[in-house]
């Protein structure tokens, strides 16, 4: 079994050990470890503001009202992965999603930045291991999941 945390979310490691370790807490497993996690929301609203859509990490920065060397510090610091990463996985994602619909490829490529349909199947391809032809339902249902999309 998983559980998917939201980027950047910070664990106390030894409380919650120490409350895994113990059973006595009635909570089902999922709620004793949120109970653990918390989240900077300088990084939320950051991954956020990420999310949807700005096109570059600069007008992400811009729009957050930060430098983006600012970002780049405080995201980096705090999810291990730059800006740029978490900017091109909300992209592939959304796009990943929209092949659900009867949008053209074409116009799913345009509509989530991507220069043409080839650059969109090769960066699918890329993240999620096969063309967009080939991805499966169970891959579906993993972008579906809450989690950074």
């Amino acid at each position: 079994m998983g559980i998917r945390l939201r980027p950047g979310t910070q664990i106390n490691e030894q409380k919650l050990l120490g409350n895994l370790s113990t059973g006595s807490n009635k909570l089902d497993l999922k709620d004793r470890i949120n109970s653990f996690c918390f989240l900077n929301q300088a990084v939320a609203e950051s991954l956020e503001c990420l999310r949807s859509q700005p096109r570059t990490v600069s007008t992400a920065a811009k729009w957050l009202g930060i430098t983006p060397r600012t970002l780049q510090r405080l995201i980096t610091s705090q999810t291990g992965q730059p800006p740029r990463f978490w900017l091109q996985l909300a992209r592939v994602r959304q796009a990943a999603l929209a092949l659900k619909t009867s949008t053209p490829l074409k116009d799913i490529a345009h509509i989530h930045g991507y220069s043409d349909q080839s650059h969109m199947s090769r960066e699918i391809k890329h993240w999620f291991g096969v063309s967009p032809s080939n991805l499966t339902p169970e891959q579906y249902d993993r972008l579906m999941d809450s989690g950074y999309s």
